[in-house]
């Protein structure tokens, strides 16, 4: 039975394999913050090498599209100087973005959207099989009041991907004029925060739909300049400020109270800031020490994670890439105000507040709004059905 499928034509094939290998890199990024995983050296060698085929792909596919010799030389000297970074940092995020968004040119959002909600899915249902496998045979308790990880390293991890499946949930709804129920958003982030404990992750997701409806609001009327420059001054700012507190923490009295309000989130950058400096390409560091000393509080034995996405691109990644970084930004924004889609701009500025307290938004598939750049955004009226996005409807697609 065809009723209604002439109405609809398969995307390219090529899109398909994206889709597919999309989905592949999200899964295996989801799967190796799982606490049984992340100690089998050989399933993170497999992914090791599944990754290396990976990339290959995505740079067949990049060739394969219509880019001019000059958009490919500026691309390869793009690549160049994310691949220096990557040489003197180890840390291959800023490559594997752009591999990735110079291979979804063309390619339906939605459908790079909807690739990463399904693996994310995916991803966070096995961890929670193998938590439940560990439940059973009494190798992990069932109440914890501190939160729970679900089977991932830490229980911010979780919060942080129930709160991007939730974003990225509402982002759909909000795009395509559906009602957002917020008693129901507001149920969903008590139970969020009572299994997880993640304070930042609940909050976040508790005012995305407040945020996105603002920035319709606010701009869906008015054309102001002097608004969209505070819009994209935000990411810019939040770097700013993340650089200059750690830099004035050991001095400064106001900067040292704010740190109590922040949970020492500017002691810890003060602290990373201090011991590694900075440098043009990056270096290799450990975010991790423990038995620190805070001189300003008088407390020791203390544990260095470093949650600000600012501090570790700048500490770890170098001053380039983190401004090649911000830039990204920048594009994202502008291309958001172009198409008028004021929802993602929404989104985008939420990502920016998110990667002050988390580093994970420097992960292309948490900071989603990056795909835009390329990527077709126009909005597609999809039956329910076909949540995996391999259909576009040919008749009703329109600019957002």
């Amino acid at each position: 039975m065809q009723i209604g499928f002439r109405h609809y034509k398969t995307i390219s094939k090529n899109d398909v394999l994206y889709c597919i290998v999309l989905f592949v890199l999200v899964l295996i990024s989801v799967l190796q913050n799982n606490v049984l995983i992340i100690n089998a050296d050989f399933i993170l060698k497999a992914f090791n090498y599944i990754e290396l085929v990976i990339y290959a792909v995505l740079v067949f596919l990049i060739v394969q599209k219509d880019y001019s010799v000059k958009h490919l030389l500026c691309a390869f000297l793009l690549g160049v100087i994310l691949l220096v970074g990557y040489y003197k940092s180890g840390m291959a995020i800023f490559v594997r973005a752009l591999l990735l968004i110079l291979a979804a040119r063309n390619v339906k959002f939605n459908s790079i959207q909807n690739t990463i909600m399904n693996s994310m899915t995916a991803g966070i249902l096995i961890s929670f099989m193998l938590y439940l496998i560990q439940v059973i045979r009494g190798d992990m308790p069932i109440f914890l009041p501190e939160g729970h990880t679900l089977g991932f390293v830490a229980k911010n991890t979780s919060g942080e991907l129930l709160c991007l499946l939730g974003m990225m949930a509402m982002y759909t709804r909000i795009k395509q004029s559906e009602k957002i129920h917020y008693l129901f958003i507001l149920t969903i982030g008590f139970v969020l925060y009572t299994v997880t404990k993640s304070k930042t992750a609940v909050m976040i997701f508790w005012i995305t739909p407040f945020v996105m409806k603002l920035s319709i609001m606010i701009f869906k009327h008015r054309n102001s300049r002097i608004l969209k420059f505070l819009f994209y001054a935000i990411n810019p700012a939040l770097f700013l400020f993340s650089y200059v507190t750690a830099r004035l923490y050991p001095e400064n009295a106001f900067v040292q109270k704010l740190d109590n309000i922040v949970t020492n989130r500017i002691f810890l950058n003060s602290y990373v800031l201090n011991k590694y400096g900075t440098t043009l390409f990056g270096q290799h560091v450990n975010l991790h020490d423990t038995g620190i000393y805070n001189p300003v509080t008088g407390i020791g034995n203390i544990t260095i994670t470093v949650d600000n996405a600012y501090i570790v691109s700048l500490v770890s990644l170098g001053l380039i890439p983190t401004l090649i970084f911000i830039t990204a930004y920048f594009l994202v924004l502008r291309k958001a105000f172009k198409d008028q889609n004021y929802a993602l701009v929404g989104i985008a500025v939420l990502l920016c507040l998110y990667g002050f307290t988390e580093v994970v938004t420097l992960e292309i598939y948490v900071n989603f709004v990056f795909f835009s750049l390329l990527a077709d955004t126009k909005v597609l009226l999809l039956p329910r059905y076909m949540v995996s996005g391999l259909y576009s409807y040919k008749e009703t697609s329109y600019e957002f």
